[in-house]
């Protein structure tokens, strides 16, 4: 992203009282250790690599409604 990065703006959400309480999930290119700890440390909802299969993301975005209560 050409000026903030995802855990910027994933930042900037929870910092916000409308969109505090969103589950976010990353979808991102970036496997490297410290990139996975450094967003994980953010406490998103979920963290999934690009190349993942539709039926994982699938899998991983139904668990994160299920959990947050927006499932059916």
């Amino acid at each position: 992203m050409p000026i903030v990065d995802g855990p910027q703006v994933f930042e900037m959400l929870k910092s916000e009282e409308d969109s505090k309480d969103i589950p976010v999930v990353f979808l991102t290119g970036n496997g490297t250790r410290e990139g996975v700890l450094r967003v994980m440390e953010l406490g998103p909802a979920g963290y999934v690599l690009k190349g993942a299969t539709k039926q994982e993301l699938q899998a991983k975005i139904k668990s994160v409604l299920a959990k947050h209560g927006k499932g059916n």
